[in-house]
């Protein structure tokens, strides 16, 4: 492949996901707006946010499979154009459905399972963009595009969604997939015609059954893998009921806080996101990604705690609070994003190009498998016992995990991954 095509792929690439995602976060900040604001209640926005997770677990599995065996720009494109359908849909329904909280829902599921497939496929196709000592470098470009678009997207959201109705958000979502969809035309993906393994597996017609085994075999014969998701899999429960539920009903019920505000402040994570995968270039040393990564969880849930310190001692939305909230959450996605980045490129890198799909989606379903239930439950807890308790006990359960990664000579040590490759 020409470095004129190569360049061209990353420009075709970034671009369809930057129009993509734009509409998509527009979309996402008026929605959950919407469902808080009509309802007045962290259980219905729970259950959106439940909604969105279910479909990892009922579709990952097959979304990897899917990936590995079929054309990548083909279904990709589809489900782009799928997505304007069904938002389309969602634009002529609003001013007539009566029950369009659960309208809404139901069209949060079917985008989340659209979204199952496409980000499998985005994730997986990553190898056959750049060659695989360029992965970190498009993992970190990629991630500080989508967070630039994320600051973009919240003030234009906040904005938006105070001017307009929400119908007219949905039709520029619609309007978005369809530009993202001709951009990812163009794509050209590297064939690896070197890949005697991919080769091999592409001409092997078998059973859906026996793909996804072998997915799971791949998995279950590396013990750093199993213990790695494991690990993130009881973070991710700890995230959702600890900051994904609570903060939104304690900004804008409790604490009053406008749609700008809100806007102002969900901006620390796209910030952190952009600082954190520039970070991530920086410790580009494998003998330090064990550490780093324990040491990124200490400071994690030692955020938390901060944060919810800061919470307590503001019952309304300021000036000073909306400085304090903004740099501590700029400070946890910070250590969340170094780490995250790290994890995607050394698997990209390490699993074989025949098995990344599968083993990725597998990997993916497996740490949002309790998601759902964790969105639910943190919604019921909110009403049981103060939110900001509820932040710093998950903080502070998070601080006793990474501890316990001290003693753990296996967990995120890729070296082991890499070792196992090697030999085999």
């Amino acid at each position: 492949m020409s470095e004129f095509n190569l360049n061209k792929n990353i420009i075709y690439f970034l671009s369809g996901e930057f129009v993509s995602q734009f509409g998509s976060i527009l979309y996402g900040f008026a929605i959950n707006l919407f469902i808080l604001d009509l309802t007045g209640s962290p259980l219905y926005f729970s259950i959106n946010i439940a909604l969105t997770t279910l479909p990892v677990i009922l579709f990952g599995p097959l979304a990897g499979i899917v990936s590995d065996k079929y054309n990548k720009k083909k279904i990709i494109v589809i489900l782009e154009f799928f997505s304007a359908v069904v938002l389309t849909i969602l634009f002529f329904s609003i001013e007539f459905e009566r029950n369009i909280l659960y309208f809404i829902y139901a069209i949060t599921f079917i985008q989340a399972t659209v979204g199952v497939f496409g980000n499998t496929i985005i994730e997986s196709m990553i190898p056959f963009i750049v060659e695989k000592s360029e992965i970190l470098k498009l993992n970190s470009i990629s991630n500080i595009v989508m967070s630039s678009l994320y600051v973009i997207g919240i003030l234009a959201g906040s904005k938006l969604y105070e001017t307009v109705s929400l119908k007219y958000v949905v039709l520029f979502n619609a309007l978005t997939y369809i530009i993202a969809g001709l951009i990812e035309c163009q794509l050209q993906l590297h064939d690896h015609s070197a890949d005697k393994e991919l080769l091999i597996e592409k001409k092997k017609k078998r059973s859906l059954f026996i793909e996804f085994e072998e997915g799971i075999s791949y998995i279950n014969e590396k013990k750093t893998l199993k213990k790695m998701v494991l690990i993130m899999a009881l973070v991710n429960v700890l995230v959702i009921c600890g900051i994904t539920i609570p903060t939104p009903y304690i900004y804008r019920n409790l604490m009053n806080c406008s749609a700008f505000e809100y806007g102002v402040i969900s901006l620390a994570h796209p910030i952190g996101v952009m600082l954190g995968s520039y970070m991530a270039i920086l410790f580009n040393k494998k003998n330090e990604f064990k550490r780093l990564i324990e040491i990124n969880f200490f400071l994690y849930g030692g955020f938390i705690v901060v944060f919810s310190v800061i919470l307590s001692q503001f019952s309304k939305m300021s000036i000073l609070s909306t400085i304090y909230i903004f740099l501590i959450q700029i400070f946890m996605t910070i250590v969340l994003s170094i780490a995250q980045t790290k994890v995607n490129s050394s698997l990209q890198t390490s699993i074989p190009s025949h098995l990344i799909g599968r083993v990725q989606s597998l990997i993916a379903t497996t740490m949002s498998i309790l998601s759902p239930i964790a969105a639910i439950v943190g919604g019921g807890l909110v009403y049981k016992i103060n939110p900001i308790i509820l932040i710093a006990l998950c903080g502070g359960m998070i601080i006793l995990l990474s501890i316990a990664l001290f003693f753990d000579k296996d967990v995120f040590n890729f070296t082991l991954l890499l070792e196992y490759k090697t030999e085999s």
